[in-house]
């Protein structure tokens, strides 16, 4: 049954993809004069529509679904180093590879890279062209399926359609301005994109830190969980939090970091393993554990709330083989989940 946002959400994705199509067509007469103007747009695109198209191609799903979700399943860790080596890598693309090989395309009249390859080596058997085409397809498959998958939970998970069916639709609309228009269309598209992507960060990090009461909400709240914390037995490493974030040592409760993330997995809880000062364990093992109060604080948790989280992990690693301690702690998890609902009125 689709609520009053449902609807709203569906005829404004809809306007969206009709402006994604008009666009497309729109430049279908112009853009595809010739294999040159379809494939590189004439080369007239200027370095901003490039730069900005360029990363809406490459990174749209990932920056706003995948990487969202690796930090929530695997804390912000694994997403700095992510992030880092992504940024340096497009970085030294753009600064070594970028100019170098426009200017030579140009200069041997290549419009794509297998092109480029064939007549920067003259590799009249086209044996180049063949293998890096290849190559191409085989890596460029799995990408372009990412992307048409990841409208298809989008739509799959807002909507309740078909995960299929959602997919196919996208896959259409995407591949119909894209193939219209060639690359004239799939910049301008992109761009469009790339400004709507960038204000919905910043809206959506505007937005939570207002719902969560500001930035000195979600410390409050960390102090609070670390007490909890505390008052269960556990030890903070430097005594105590002035951030989001609370690092803990369960040296106490002889549990790992790796075994507490299990463990807490089961009650209901996510944290992260994490090395503490003087650590005698692997970093895949830990002997401490990453706990922040950002989220969660988002989600409407009180301080009284994150007390309880706190006395709830604590009992969690110190009570780790008896079933029945752990089942009453889920239950106290279940119950605080089910009173913060994490979209409050969207039936889901």
């Amino acid at each position: 049954m689709f609520t009053q946002s449902n609807i709203c959400i569906i005829i404004t994705i809809v306007l969206y993809l009709a402006f994604m199509l008009y666009l497309g067509f729109r430049y279908a007469d112009s853009s595809s004069q010739s294999v040159g103007d379809f494939y590189l747009g004439g080369r007239k695109l200027g370095p901003l529509v490039t730069a900005m198209s360029a990363e809406a191609s490459d990174m749209s799903s990932w920056l706003l679904m995948g990487l969202p979700g690796l930090a929530y399943s695997t804390g912000i860790c694994d997403v700095t180093w992510t992030a880092l080596g992504i940024g340096i890598g497009t970085y030294l693309n753009w600064l070594i590879v970028a100019k170098r090989l426009r200017t030579y395309t140009e200069h041997i009249g290549a419009d794509t890279v297998p092109d480029f390859f064939e007549r920067r080596f003259k590799d009249n058997s086209h044996l180049l062209l063949g293998i890096s085409a290849l190559v191409i397809v085989v890596f460029f498959i799995p990408y372009t399926a990412s992307g048409f998958s990841a409208c298809g939970k989008l739509f799959s998970s807002l909507f309740g359609m078909n995960y299929m069916t959602a997919m196919i639709i996208s896959a259409v609309v995407i591949v119909a301005y894209t193939t219209a228009g060639g690359f004239f269309a799939a910049s301008a598209t992109d761009f469009v994109q790339s400004i709507i992507m960038t204000v919905a960060i910043v809206f959506v990090l505007v937005f939570s830190t207002i719902s969560a009461g500001g930035i000195d909400v979600v410390v409050e709240n960390a102090k609070a969980l670390g007490q909890g914390m505390t008052d269960g037995g556990l030890r903070l490493v430097s005594g105590g939090t002035d951030n989001h974030l609370c690092l803990v040592d369960l040296t106490p409760a002889d549990v790992t970091g790796k075994d507490a993330e299990k463990l807490l997995e089961r009650v209901g809880l996510t944290v992260n393993k994490n090395t503490i000062p003087n650590e005698q364990r692997s970093p895949f093992v830990a002997s401490g554990i990453r706990v922040g109060s950002a989220a969660a604080t988002t989600r409407g948790f009180t301080k009284d709330d994150f007390y309880e989280v706190g006395l709830c992990i604590a009992g969690t690693v110190f009570n780790a083989d008896d079933d029945a301690k752990l089942a009453d702690i889920k239950k106290k998890v279940d119950a605080m989940l089910e009173a913060h609902p994490l979209y409050p009125g969207l039936e889901y």
